[in-house]
């Protein structure tokens, strides 16, 4: 997608989210105004710029449509946070984990420097919580939805 054919909002928002000053930028609009259009170019953007990206969203179908929609592969936030399955045990101690709690946290932080998060307006406060204390030191957020 050429630069010259988003309109002005479009390119506004893109630039809020390459703005190394900005380390949390959220990008809202009804559907059809291009959200996922500027999430593929940030992406492209922010990974030729140095940064390590992923995309994420709060449910399986919204990853699958990302993935789809911009070529790259997006998991939902419970994967990347590494959430445990039912049953699952510490592989060093044995002991079983707690499925409600991310293996991804302050102690354990994500590799990546730039989260790209879909559909944001569906996470609620406690998954957001853990996505925040995931994210390593100086790392980017970027929230989209409606």
């Amino acid at each position: 997608m050429d630069w010259s054919s988003l309109d002005e909002t479009q390119q506004n928002a893109i630039s809020a989210c390459l703005d190394k000053s900005k380390r949390f930028v959220a990008i809202s609009g009804a559907a059809g105004t291009g959200k996922t259009t500027i999430m593929q170019l940030v992406y492209t953007k922010l990974h030729d710029a140095g940064y390590l990206p992923v995309l994420c969203a709060p449910t399986g179908k919204a990853a699958r449509r990302i993935t789809e929609a911009t070529g790259f592969q997006a998991l939902t936030i419970h994967k990347l946070l590494e959430f445990p399955h039912p049953h699952e045990r510490d592989e060093a101690t044995g002991k079983a984990l707690n499925p409600t709690r991310p293996k991804r946290n302050r102690q354990s932080p994500l590799e990546f420097t730039a989260v790209l998060v879909d559909e944001a307006a569906m996470v609620n406060h406690e998954l957001f919580a853990d996505l925040s204390d995931a994210m390593s030191v100086g790392s980017k957020l970027c929230l989209f939805g409606d």
